[in-house]
């Protein structure tokens, strides 16, 4: 798993540097989740969800979440042949951002959290 994971970081590196010539779509929103929260949880229900929602199995998503104290970066980077929309992905990684950070009672200081989300 691990392994994957450092895979992953380093495509999606490689990929959301601008290798591509898409779009990348960026949002913003503040959330109050921990960085327990965020460094054990979030990218799995990054992964459940996408693939839930999308025809985009785990292995053709690149995820990297980024960041520090008070502010961190969650990118996303799916296959240009998919047929989901990056809008949808973005939609849907916003949503697992608020869901945890409803859940999230612990922790009341806001971070915010960057999106960046394209197609390799």
């Amino acid at each position: 798993m691990k392994k994957a994971i450092i895979s992953s970081a380093i495509i999606c590196s490689i990929l959301l540097v601008g290798c591509s010539n898409n779009d990348v779509l960026e949002s913003e929103l503040e959330a109050a989740l921990s960085q327990e929260t965020i460094s054990s949880e979030l990218q799995n229900e990054l992964i459940a969800s996408i693939t839930e929602e999308t025809e985009l199995d785990s292995e053709s998503l690149a995820i990297i979440i980024d960041g520090g104290v008070d502010e961190y970066t969650v990118s996303v980077g799916f296959p240009n042949d998919a047929d989901s929309d990056g809008e949808m992905i973005q939609k849907l990684v916003e949503e697992v951002i608020q869901d945890l950070s409803e859940t999230e009672a612990a922790t009341e200081d806001k971070i915010v959290m960057k999106i960046k989300v394209e197609q390799y």
